[in-house]
């Protein structure tokens, strides 16, 4: 537990630290009521993995240290929104195949079955037999 009450951004600055000290441990911020949302954020970023209001501790904390050592994170719900939101913000965005791009691997399977073809022709082997359409 760390807490955020007295200086806010001290914990920020505490977090990677005790981070990087012990990359194991789950730390809950323990902060003012109205703690905002980007404060919040930041804390996720540096390693934080819950916050719990100094007015809620009693009320609180058992459970958020059970989630908190599960692997859980414990956070407000307003938060969620936000977490998407930056993870949706920050991620790459992942490559969908486009049409040129579909027809270009089709294209490729076609010259490849026509150069087996052409080589078949070559060696003087039949190549797979096709069917005539009658008239």
């Amino acid at each position: 537990m760390l807490d955020a009450v007295t200086s806010p951004l001290e914990a920020l600055l505490l977090l990677p630290a005790i981070k990087h000290l012990s990359p194991a441990s789950s730390i809950i911020l323990i902060g003012a009521r109205p703690t905002s949302t980007a404060f919040l954020l930041e804390a996720l970023r540096r390693g934080a993995c819950g916050h719990v209001a100094a007015a809620d501790l009693a009320r609180c904390l058992p459970k958020a240290l059970h989630s908190v050592t599960a692997g859980e994170a414990w956070l407000p719900r307003r938060l969620t929104a936000a977490v998407v939101a930056d993870l949706r913000a920050t991620a790459s965005p992942v490559p969908t195949p486009t049409r040129l791009r579909l027809l270009r691997g089709r294209g490729e399977r076609v010259i490849s079955l026509s150069r087996r073809r052409r080589a078949a022709r070559h060696r003087d082997i039949a190549p797979s037999p096709t069917k005539e359409r009658e008239p």
